[in-house]
């Protein structure tokens, strides 16, 4: 079951920059790609564009399940969920950031997506897309925040 929804913690999670396939410039020359590999990300909290934190109770399985994991985003675009208690990887995929750095686009095993970035800074990043919230898709941030 944990398998089912790693791909989403991933894809939320692995908010991270990196230099597009099609791009020579190398990964990691940019100040965000730099801020997103420097840290290993964990999410706090799901909030609406106006700042109301919604609870966990409230979003589906692979959303809260981005809450027990740590997201690393590595060259040359690798990105990881790994398990905050056994320390052991739980999924994969490749991460880059996309439309002047505005966008990271992540593509995971069994998920792939845009999120916007809100924010980025060494502590905190705040990716908005639209989840599932009472059953239904709607605007939404998650705020993740260094694991050290």
């Amino acid at each position: 079951m944990m398998k089912r929804f790693l791909p989403f913690v991933l894809a939320l999670g692995l908010m991270a920059t990196a230099c597009d396939r099609d791009n020579p410039t190398p990964t990691g020359t940019d100040e965000k790609a730099q801020l997103l590999k420097s840290t290993v990300w964990k999410l706090d909290r799901v909030a609406t564009p106006d700042n109301q934190t919604i609870s966990p109770g409230r979003l589906n399985v692979e959303t809260q399940a981005v809450f027990r994991v740590n997201i690393e985003f590595r060259d040359p675009d690798i990105t990881r969920a790994i398990d905050q208690d056994s320390k052991q990887v739980l999924n994969g995929g490749t991460w880059k950031l996309a439309e002047n750095n505005t966008v990271l686009d992540v593509d995971v095993t069994g998920f792939k997506g845009k999120f916007k970035i809100a924010e980025l800074s060494r502590t905190k990043l705040v990716l908005g897309n639209s989840i599932p919230v009472d059953g239904q898709y709607r605007d939404a941030n998650m705020e993740f925040s260094p694991t050290k």
